[in-house]
């Protein structure tokens, strides 16, 4: 086994489909779907909310061994300290200025949260015996962290939905919450905050990655959802598994397993036969006001994506 991990990370803002992309890569021979690592450390040891396959984090047999291999305890780290670590080191702002501040951040402020997410990688690695780890961490800032670790060859999958349709699904889409007990739904976002964090989001991820072809490809949710098969086939073939076998009923329709995912969409507990298909309940249902504004606000990039001004 090589001592390199490949980590398959798709960056980008949410409701763009990444905990389904994410499954479907996971089904590959060879690759693990570990949902959104970057929140391990909080909502995994901290809060121990639902692994992806239904148990609670500290009680599931796979992270358990994970924790092992890693930090030589099921326990593992503390926690609640890796998620400061996490949350007042780099932030995603710092990746707008040079590169080498942010590297710099890393160094100096997050040594030992980086080592803690190197053990994890490679935890995940031994513990599951596949040569690819898909993270739908998203957050540019991990996928930065990830890249200033020498064991870790990281591949950027930037995944971009029309901002409209984003916002729809944050404000007006409210999903409830798996690991509340209490019935309490998901966090929402107004159209204005949703539209800035996706412009900043995807002007940081090409900036940083874009200019490298072996470390950075770009996946539209609207080309995925047309053709699920062949969008997955060519990432998997990016990460370095090419002609994977994938359980595919027909071009558009996939059998899903149970994945250990950390955090995430509630639909990451999907399993059984499942249609992709696109979600354009937006295009009448987005208030005019509202649809207007997320254009006026994302016009500057909306071409670079290959969307128009009339989508409606």
């Amino acid at each position: 086994m090589s001592d390199r991990i490949t980590v398959l990370y798709i960056a980008g803002w949410g409701r763009s489909g990444s905990t389904t992309l994410g499954m479907i890569l996971g089904e590959a021979p060879g690759a693990v779907f570990a949902g959104e690592v970057r929140y391990i450390w909080d909502r995994g040891l901290v809060k121990n909310r639902r692994c992806g396959c239904g148990s609670r984090f500290l009680d599931c047999s796979l992270w358990s061994e994970v924790l092992t291999q890693a930090f030589g305890s099921a326990d593992g780290p503390d926690g609640a300290t890796l998620a400061g670590l996490r949350d007042t080191g780099l932030r995603t702002r710092d990746l707008l200025g040079p590169r080498s501040r942010a590297r710099h951040i890393v160094e100096a402020r997050m040594a030992p949260y980086r080592d803690a997410v190197a053990a994890l990688y490679r935890g995940i690695r031994d513990a599951t015996g596949c040569r690819v780890i898909v993270d739908s961490s998203k957050y540019p800032s991990h996928a930065f962290v990830l890249s200033t670790i020498p064991d870790i060859d990281l591949r950027i999958v930037h995944l971009v939905r029309d901002p409209r349709a984003v916002a729809y699904s944050w404000w007006q889409r409210r999903k409830p919450n798996p690991d509340a007990d209490d019935g309490r739904r998901m966090k929402s976002h107004h159209p204005l905050s949703s539209t800035l964090v996706w412009s900043e989001w995807n002007l940081i991820v090409r900036r940083h990655w874009a200019a490298d072809p072996a470390r950075y490809t770009l996946l539209r949710y609207e080309d995925f959802v047309a053709e699920p098969r062949a969008e997955v086939s060519r990432l998997l073939a990016f990460a370095g598994e090419p002609g994977a076998v994938l359980p595919f009923a027909d071009d558009g329709t996939v059998t899903l397993g149970v994945h250990h995912t950390v955090s995430g969409n509630p639909d990451r507990f999907a399993t059984g036969s499942v249609r992709i298909r696109a979600d354009d309940a937006w295009r009448s249902a987005l208030g005019v006001g509202q649809y207007a504004l997320v254009t006026a606000l994302s016009l500057p990039w909306l071409g670079r994506y290959g969307y128009t001004m009339t989508a409606r």
